[in-house]
């Protein structure tokens, strides 16, 4: 997967990924162990990532297509 060259080094993306994916398994265990985990709550997170990425597909889609095209 692509990096992105950061003042401090690289970022690569799988690793964000995965950070992220643990936060939200970690927050998910937080409200299940509390007993406030339900169908609406999971429901809105799996939106809002889906929509997260749906926007992240259309603008990568946009900015390779247009801002930087293929030579």
């Amino acid at each position: 997967m692509a990096a992105i060259i950061q003042p401090f080094g690289y970022i690569d993306w799988d690793n964000i990924w995965s950070i992220a994916t643990l936060a939200i398994g970690y927050g998910a265990y937080q409200k299940h162990t509390e007993g406030k985990l339900d169908r609406q709550l999971a429901g809105s997170v799996a939106a809002g990532i889906g929509a997260f990425v749906v926007a992240d597909y259309f603008g990568s889609k946009w900015l390779l297509e247009n801002k930087y095209p293929p030579k």
